[in-house]
């Protein structure tokens, strides 16, 4: 009886070691994974618009608001890339914007992206869209002709799927924590 009573001694908090020990390690994995996840997001964004502002910057540069064959135009490309896109014109009034009619937008001279892009020639952000009220990334960058800048081309899309996507990741690890606790128990 002696020996069974020792052996639980040492499993009981050998399984719990093992289980707290998987559940710090997934928390900090999926950690590691949601920056990854978001900076491979960034620079897929930032490559978005950068096509976007070499395919729209004839058409910033002559800023029009809420011209229909731009608007058509952005709906369609939005749709191909699965994401909102926004063309901004140098003092920050918004060209032609994938989910709003733009003359109803404010000014996005001062949002984040754009001063980022502004300064450092790229720019990033993520926060609640007033627009949608989804948690997006924004990522912008600046439109020039020649040394002139015209505007800023924007992208963003929702972090939902990458936040599913780690919990996701999450409830594996603590799957396979609990069935390692288990096993360390029987063993």
């Amino acid at each position: 009886m002696g020996f069974r009573r020792i052996v639980w001694r040492i499993a009981v908090p050998f399984a719990v070691l093992v289980f707290v020990s998987i559940m710090g390690l997934a928390w900090r994995l999926s950690a590691v994974a949601y920056e990854n996840h978001v900076a491979q997001l960034e620079r897929m964004l930032l490559a978005d618009a950068q096509a976007l502002g070499v395919a729209f910057g004839e058409q910033i540069a002559e800023g029009v608001v809420g011209e229909a064959a731009m608007q058509d135009e952005i709906l369609r490309y939005a749709q191909a890339l699965g994401a909102r896109l926004s063309l901004i014109d140098e003092d920050g009034v918004v060209l032609a914007d994938s989910d709003r009619h733009p003359t109803t937008m404010e000014n996005h001279r001062n949002r984040p992206e754009v001063q980022q892009a502004l300064a450092r020639g790229a720019g990033s952000h993520i926060r609640v869209s007033e627009t949608v009220n989804l948690e997006l990334m924004y990522a912008a960058v600046p439109v020039r002709r020649g040394d002139e800048l015209v505007g800023f081309a924007r992208v963003a899309l929702p972090l939902e799927e990458v936040r599913e996507g780690v919990g996701d990741l999450r409830r594996q690890i603590v799957i396979t924590a609990i069935v390692a606790a288990v096993l360390a128990l029987l063993l």
